[in-house]
């Protein structure tokens, strides 16, 4: 069958479904009539067609003049129960619809034939035009037909008869050129049942409703789509995805090339070819991976095809390579250049490194910590907790909060600091990095007094004027791995997210508790949100459990303000981030039961 014939098939099951009807059904318009439709299609290239109807009662049939010139019904006139008409029709050069009728006891059944002719045939969409359609908002509610490369495949599920997988126009899996094809049936609508039914890099053409999911995926609606035909690829590559570290190295990929000459080639200029072997009918090809010695990851495609004379198929490896390892990335604390709301610094003038106000006093100057050094690269490889200092943004600036929760504040002329737990005033400062240099200048916006290193005294005060040498801010470093005993932070675990490096394991995140949307006790679940300093709703934990997966059953098991360390699988659904459902709580401040 030619691939048209498809279509005429396809486009004949996608109009019966446009007049609300299905095999299931029995149209009754009229009293004493019964038909499966009131729509009959002759296909292409056939000159009759049969229709069905029951009636309780004698009938004839008439078709008006128009339409006789090509239409014809026989025979004309039947008895009551089940008939079956002949609908004939002539040749046609063009698709044509017209109708005939029913007529018993006086009343009327309209029945609408639609003759579809050889030199109709659907637009066949590119995946690109496709997905500008759905974006656009312009793809409309009827069965259209894309073709596309299978670039990634979900799943082929001959449990479920379905499949998920995506399409692209080269055979590439990008960040924005895909199609999903969201739990697609196979050929004319029938289930899969051996789940190798399509590979990748073959190409197809579907047919199907459109849809932008939650308008972030374009995609297939389910129920909807069926494959209409499919051209196998000339070869099959195993793996398509690599993942290496920035050492780089050899990887092998497997190719059986099924018909004509293998070939290769990437845009990427630190991915080569170093090889090959052949093993029986596999090819293996050594795919040499040059060291990555920037500070980001990188991404790169190298592209395998075979060629024949008269055909050419593709598959797409993508190589995902780490970061080469920053040096102040793997500090305890790096010279800051911004101040980001919520994390922990140190301050120091050199060498010289402030302490936090001893615990057993209310005032004081900030003294000198001994052993620090600050290396070339601005960084400070060794803890130092009692140094740490919390900075957190407020309405007007900042506060600075030592690592004994009391924040620093200043009153009166004292040129020295005061801490406090909730203090009533003083303690909002206003904090400016210079670009050049990095010197911080922090200034108490109650008495207009700034830090400063006064090596007379050999300690940090707060001054009107110069007296001393202004401090660096060093942010420390998120070392956290999201394990049981180093959970995540909140913006450690969006990191983590945001890199595609998150995975299906369960990791541990700590936080503090923003915002509280509901505790349902009918399901035992929560849902609420956590940040790293409890101010703004930054991670959510969706259906989340109580300690070790039991359900809640108090709303009041949780409040706002509470430090938790949840456990479960990140994950970022649309724009947020959050933990997937079944969550569940593994420590309350600091009560793990």
């Amino acid at each position: 069958m030619k691939l048209k014939n498809l279509f005429v098939s396809f486009l004949a099951v996608a109009t019966l479904f446009a007049t609300g009807c299905n095999k299931e059904e029995i149209v009754s318009t009229l009293d004493g009539f019964k038909a499966e439709s009131t729509y009959a299609i002759v296909p292409e290239g056939i000159p009759s067609s049969t229709y069905t109807f029951t009636t309780d009662q004698p009938w004839s049939i008439t078709v008006p003049e128009k339409e006789a010139e090509w239409l014809s019904v026989s025979p004309t006139s039947g008895s009551a129960g089940t008939s079956t008409v002949t609908i004939s029709v002539t040749e046609a050069e063009s698709t044509r619809e017209g109708d005939f009728y029913i007529v018993m006891g006086g009343k009327t059944q309209t029945v609408h034939v639609k003759q579809v002719a050889a030199d109709v045939e659907p637009e066949i969409l590119t995946v690109t035009e496709a997905v500008s359609r759905i974006k656009a908002g312009t793809q409309g509610d009827k069965i259209v037909y894309v073709k596309g490369i299978v670039c990634r495949i979900t799943e082929i599920s001959p449990s479920y008869g379905n499949a998920t997988y995506y399409l692209s126009d080269d055979g590439t899996y990008g960040s924005d050129n895909w199609l999903q094809v969201y739990r697609g049936k196979w050929i004319d609508g029938a289930n899969y049942t051996r789940g190798d039914e399509f590979a990748l890099g073959d190409e197809m053409v579907i047919s199907a409703v459109l849809i932008y999911y939650n308008n972030v995926t374009p995609e297939t609606s389910q129920g909807t789509c069926s494959v209409v035909s499919v051209k196998k690829s000339l070869l099959s590559v195993d793996p398509t995805e690599i993942k290496v570290d920035a050492a780089g190295g050899t990887e092998d990929v497997k190719i059986v090339v099924k018909d004509g000459k293998l070939k290769f080639s990437s845009a990427a200029d630190w991915l080569s070819v170093a090889g090959m072997d052949a093993v029986g009918d596999t090819t293996v090809v050594h795919v040499r991976i040059a060291e990555n010695i920037a500070y980001e990851k990188r991404s790169g495609d190298i592209t395998f095809s075979a060629e024949t004379a008269s055909d050419i198929s593709s598959v797409t490896v993508t190589v995902t390579q780490a970061a080469a390892v920053d040096p102040t990335a793997a500090a305890v604390y790096a010279k800051a250049t911004e101040i980001i709301s919520g994390r922990t610094y140190v301050i120091a003038a050199g060498n010289n490194m402030a302490q936090n106000v001893p615990a057993e006093k209310k005032f004081g100057y900030l003294q000198k910590e001994d052993d620090v050094t600050v290396t070339e690269l601005g960084t400070i490889n060794s803890e130092h907790p009692r140094c740490e200092f919390v900075i957190t943004a407020v309405d007007g600036g900042y506060t600075i909060r030592q690592a004994d929760g009391r924040y620093l504040y200043q009153t009166g002329t004292y040129n020295s600091f005061n801490v406090d737990a909730a203090p009533a005033e003083g303690h909002v400062w206003s904090i400016e990095i210079d670009e050049a240099t990095g010197a911080a200048t922090i200034t108490n916006l109650n008495v207009n007094k700034f830090v400063q290193w006064d090596p007379g005294y050999g300690s940090y005060g707060s001054y009107d004027s110069a007296k001393g040498e202004l401090p660096t801010l060093y942010l420390k470093n998120d070392l956290s791995d999201g394990t049981v005993d180093n959970p995540y932070t909140v913006a450690k675990a969006i990191e983590v997210i945001e890199a595609g490096d998150a995975t299906t394991e369960n990791v541990y995140v700590k936080g503090i508790i923003n915002k509280i949307d509901n505790v349902k006790l009918e399901y035992g679940n929560a849902q609420f949100w956590i940040s790293d300093d409890g101010t703004t709703a930054a991670f959510e934990l969706f259906r989340s459990f109580w300690f070790g997966g039991e359900k809640y059953t108090s709303e009041d098991q949780i409040k706002v303000g509470d430090e938790v360390v949840m456990c479960g699988v990140l994950t970022k659904f649309n724009t947020t981030y959050e933990m997937k459902e079944k969550n569940f709580l593994y420590s309350l401040n600091g009560a793990t039961e």
